[in-house]
C-alpha cells in the first residue's frame, strides 16, 4: 500500500514518520471460516500471533494463526455457556479470552481452543442505589475486578445532565467502589474519574464557545484510562491527554498538543450550523410563530452559553490504546485518509505518526504492527488488515 507523505496542513507532531508494509488482509477468502459479512467489531493480536476477530449479528469470535489461516469458531448466538448475546469487550490475559456480555450481565473465560474455564454473573443484588438496578459488565480491569456501568432498574435512558455510575466490582457482582461517572449521551460526553478520591476530568462541552467533546477510552489490559479533551485557554485547536490508572485514581501523565483545523473545514463547520439555524426560524414559521419572533428565539438560543453544539470540527477524533500501551489519536483531516499520531503510553511522549490514504477503523496495534478493518461496500465483505510499521 502507498501511503501520502502527510495529508495534513503541518505534521502532527515529533517523533517517526511511519508508513506501512501490507503483510496479511483477512476476510479476502471465500469458503469455510472466512466469511466476516457480519461485522467486525474488535481485532486482538496475541503475543505468540494468534488473531481473533470479534463480530457481531450473529455474535461470534474468530481465531487466526499469525498466518491468516482460520483457525476455529469460538461461541455462538445464546444464553448457554460459551453463548453470547452480545459482546461488550474482548480481552487476551495471558493464554485466556476475556469476554464481557451486556445483554446477559455476564464475563465469561474461555481457552483459545473454545473451551469454557469460568462463567461469572454479574450480579444486580448488590447496586448501590435503589433507583439503579442493573450493573452492566463492560470489561476486566488489571486487578481481576469488573468494570461494570450502573443504569436504572427501569431500563430507562439517563436523562440530559445526568451521569451513570462506573463501578469496580467483583466477578460475582458485589460492588467495591464508584470509580467514576458516565455523562447522558445528550449532555456534555465528559467522563470523571474519582478513583481512591481523586477527581481526573479534561474540558468536554459545557457549551458551544467553550471547547469540544471529550473522548476516553480503557485500555483492553484494564490498568489504563485515557482522556482527551478541549484546552481552550491555549486556542481551540489545542488538546490535553491524561492516562490515569482506573483503580489507584494515580495520574500517569498530562500533557498538551496542539493540532490545526484547516480554515475550510472551520468555515464548512460554521456554515452547517448557519444552516441549522435558518432551517429552525422556517420550522417555527411553520408552526405559527412570527418571522421575527422566530428570528429573535433562534438568535437568543445561537448567544446562550448552553448551547451544545460545537462551532468547528474536533482537532482529535478519536483515540484507541494498542497492546502495548501506547495511545493511538485520529487527527482532524480534511478529505480523504487519515492522520494518527501515537503517544507513549507511559510518559505521553510522541513517538511517531501514520498518514493513510484511506478511511479505515483501527483494530490493533502492537509496537511494530497496525491491524485496520476496511467495512467493505454492499457487495465487498469487510476485511482485517494487518501492516508492518516502516520508520521513514
Amino acid at each position: 500500500m502507498t501511503l501520502a507523505p502527510a495529508l495534513c496542513g503541518q505534521a502532527p507532531g515529533e517523533g517517526v514518520r511511519w508508513s506501512v508494509a501490507e503483510e496479511l488482509r483477512i476476510g479476502a477468502v471465500d469458503g469455510a471460516g472466512y466469511d466476516l459479512s457480519n461485522p467486525i467489531q474488535r481485532v486482538l493480536p496475541r503475543d505468540d500471533g494468534l488473531l481473533v476477530i470479534s463480530q457481531h449479528n450473529p455474535p461470534e469470535l474468530r481465531l487466526f494463526t499469525a498466518e491468516g489461516r482460520y483457525v476455529r469458531t469460538i461461541g455462538r448466538a445464546g444464553e448457554g455457556p460459551g453463548d453470547y448475546r452480545s459482546i461488550n469487550r474482548v480481552a487476551w490475559r495471558a493464554d485466556t479470552l476475556v469476554v464481557t456480555d451486556g445483554a446477559l450481565n455476564r464475563v465469561t473465560w474461555l481457552g483459545s481452543d473454545g473451551r469454557v474455564v469460568r462463567t461469572a454473573r454479574i450480579s444486580d443484588r448488590e447496586a448501590p442505589d435503589p433507583d439503579i438496578g442493573i450493573l452492566l459488565p463492560e470489561m476486566l480491569l488489571h486487578d481481576g475486578s469488573v468494570l461494570a456501568q450502573a443504569i436504572p432498574a427501569d431500563g430507562a435512558a439517563v436523562g440530559a445532565g445526568q451521569e451513570a455510575p462506573l463501578l469496580r466490582v467483583s466477578p460475582s457482582g458485589g460492588v467495591l467502589d464508584t470509580i467514576g461517572y458516565v455523562p447522558s449521551s445528550r449532555g456534555p460526553a465528559q467522563l470523571r474519574l474519582v478513583s481512591r478520591g481523586a477527581v481526573h476530568m479534561v474540558p468536554g462541552l459545557p457549551s458551544r464557545r467553550a471547547g469540544w467533546t471529550q473522548r476516553w477510552t480503557v485500555a483492553d489490559s484494564g490498568d489504563l484510562v485515557v482522556m482527551v479533551g478541549g484546552v481552550g485557554e491555549q486556542g481551540p485547536d489545542s488538546y490535553s491527554v491524561r492516562a490515569i490508572d482506573p483503580i489507584s485514581g494515580d495520574l500517569r501523565f498530562e500533557r498538551t498538543f496542539r493540532h490545526e483545523v484547516s480554515p475550510g473545514a472551520v468555515a464548512a463547520a460554521a456554515q452547517a450550523f448557519e444552516g441549522w439555524a435558518s432551517r429552525t426560524v422556517e420550522m417555527l414559521v411553520r408552526s405559527g410563530v412570527n418571522r421575527s419572533e422566530a428570528s429573535r428565539l433562534v438568535r437568543e438560543a445561537l448567544e446562550s452559553p448552553d448551547l451544545p453544539e460545537p462551532a468547528r470540527p474536533l482537532p482529535v477524533e478519536g483515540v484507541r490504546i494498542g497492546t502495548d500501551g501506547r495511545i493511538w489519536l485520529r487527527l482532524h483531516h480534511e478529505g480523504g485518509g487519515q492522520v494518527w499520531k501515537v503517544l507513549d503510553g507511559r510518559s505521553g511522549d510522541p513517538l511517531g505518526y501514520l498518514s493513510l490514504d484511506r478511511a479505515y477503523r483501527f483494530g490493533a496495534a502492537t509496537e511494530d504492527r497496525v491491524w485496520f478493518v476496511d467495512a467493505g461496500s454492499p457487495v465487498d465483505p469487510p476485511q482485517v488488515i494487518q501492516y508492518r510499521l516502516v520508520p521513514g
